[in-house]
């Protein structure tokens, strides 16, 4: 059922696994920076401008070392605030002093980089802390007026990249919504499935985090299209969708797999917890008037996530419990490890 489903998809992920578009503006941009800077340290140190070459080398293995962490899908912002942000206002400082006007041109790549590697709000913070140090050097180097120009193209330089950004940032995130959520119950869609779990699986692994699954299917739905409607059926999908949203963490990961099934990856959850947090969404949407004169009902396999497992294990656990809940009569939580046998843990309605 789910895992025939998945076992079709493709996924095309960029390095590390990011999707993101600032990750992946930093993967680049630290791939063209190290290209750009090598020849110029090299160019310094062979003529004797040691502090500028070697200045650039550290830039370049402090890059190379960025892109190494993305490509092993351990970004993070921090790396660049308190690394690489302080090398780069440092080698600007030492450039300006060093070369003058041609340190200060220096400033205009490092603006547009800072927007690029980090988050809108530490972008205007590091691009401040930028022009509050470039502008008195410059007023040192240059004339009153070419000084003057220098700090107000800065700031337009800033500004222009900050509006940018913004602008494919939220483009960015309407698409990726757009891709990764399904329009009618508001749910994830299968697009992040195996990511999240392969995500999920990563974190029990690093820091023996319980990681549980609840595959859920809507018991008789056919019936419910072919009596009231595929409009009624709709509504009974969106108002489980809501139902799950509104019940779960956001650390929790609640998709719509198929037509009236879905899937819940519960974090740092045990079989235990994840049993009675099924049990209470099978009561809920039980006691819900979905639809006029006729009970709603959901079936619920629950699988926790084993040494053993991989991702199709897993997932196929979860869809065995919910089948023999199914079998069962419907209605019910089938819930036990993986070496239990037989049935371990049930609930049943009534």
């Amino acid at each position: 059922m789910l895992l025939g489903k998945l076992g079709r998809m493709k996924f095309s992920l960029t390095p590390g696994g990011a999707t993101d578009f600032r990750v992946r503006a930093n993967y680049y941009l630290a791939l063209t920076a190290m290209v750009l800077l090598l020849p110029f340290s090299a160019n310094n140190i062979l003529q004797g401008r040691l502090l500028l070459g070697f200045g650039a080398a550290i830039i370049v293995v402090v890059l190379a070392i960025k892109a190494w962490l993305i490509r092993q899908n351990r970004y993070t912002e921090l790396f660049s605030i308190l690394v690489l942000v302080p090398v780069i206002l440092i080698f600007l400082s030492v450039s300006i002093q060093n070369q003058g006007i041609i340190g200060i041109l220096w400033s205009y790549p490092g603006l547009v980089a800072f927007f690029l590697l980090l988050s809108e709000r530490n972008a205007l913070i590091a691009s401040a802390l930028l022009v509050a140090l470039v502008v008195p050097q410059a007023a040192m180097v240059l004339d009153t007026g070419l000084a003057a120009r220098t700090a107000v193209t800065l700031i337009a330089v800033a500004i222009f990249t900050a509006i940018f950004v913004h602008a494919m940032t939220v483009a960015q995130d309407k698409l990726q919504k757009q891709a990764t959520t399904d329009p009618l119950t508001g749910l994830l869609n299968r697009t992040l499935l195996l990511e999240s779990i392969a995500h999920a699986i990563e974190q029990n692994r690093r820091h023996e985090t319980p990681m549980t699954l609840l595959a859920c299917d809507i018991d008789h739905f056919k019936p419910i299209n072919d009596e009231f409607g595929h409009a009624a059926g709709d509504e009974v999908l969106a108002n489980i969708g809501q139902l799950l949203i509104a019940r779960f963490r956001k650390v929790d990961r609640a998709f719509r797999t198929g037509g009236e099934e879905f899937l819940v990856i519960l974090s740092g959850t045990d079989m235990e917890t994840g049993q009675r947090v099924a049990e209470e969404l099978r009561q809920t949407i039980e006691a819900k008037e979905l639809l006029r004169d006729r009970k709603v009902t959901i079936s619920v396999g629950v699988a926790s996530l084993e040494e053993e497992d991989h991702a199709e294990s897993w997932l196929q656990r979860a869809d065995e419990h919910l089948y023999e809940a199914k079998r069962d009569g419907r209605n019910r939580v089938v819930a036990r490890n993986a070496a239990e046998p037989g049935r371990s843990a049930e609930a049943e309605s009534g």
